[in-house]
């Protein structure tokens, strides 16, 4: 089965993303992967708690897991913070046949990261805008769950 993996990072563009996808896989019972590439040298799965972040003063990295449960994520999403290059970072958690989620906003090092991402892993690659979450053609969105490629 197919898995939802969003690219996130502390801006608007992703934010609207990580919406997005967590309404997308809890209407489709999908599995979730929120992945965030950190600056700093830690690496952290599903955690730490949000009072556990607020003692550690709220760095992005250390919210990231409290973010998605406070904005209604089921239950089976998994949230990776890892240390190194986004794109290096978010490749390396996806499977071939997943739905790669962005944001519209650049904040990738690459100029075509959807192309390369869709070709190197095998995946579909959807963006998000932030001015309007829900602006997403209906044949990708159906390409997208079903996991056909065009």
């Amino acid at each position: 089965m197919s898995s939802i993996v969003v690219g996130f990072r502390d801006r608007p563009s992703s934010l609207a993303a990580l919406q997005w996808a967590i309404s997308v896989a809890k209407g489709g019972a999908l599995p979730l992967r929120v992945v965030h590439a950190s600056s700093d040298s830690i690496a952290v799965l599903n955690g730490p708690s949000s009072a556990i972040a607020h003692q550690l003063g709220n760095p992005p990295w250390a919210t990231v897991h409290s973010l998605v449960q406070g904005l209604g994520a089921h239950d089976a999403t998994e949230t990776i913070v890892q240390p190194g290059a986004p794109e290096k970072v978010l490749t390396a958690h996806i499977d071939p046949g997943d739905i790669v989620v962005l944001g519209k906003r650049r904040w990738w090092p690459s100029k075509d990261l959807k192309k390369k991402l869709e070709s190197s892993t095998n995946s579909t690659v959807i963006r998000i805008s932030e001015d309007d979450p829900n602006n997403i053609s209906l044949s990708e969105l159906s390409i997208s769950l079903t996991g056909a490629r065009q």
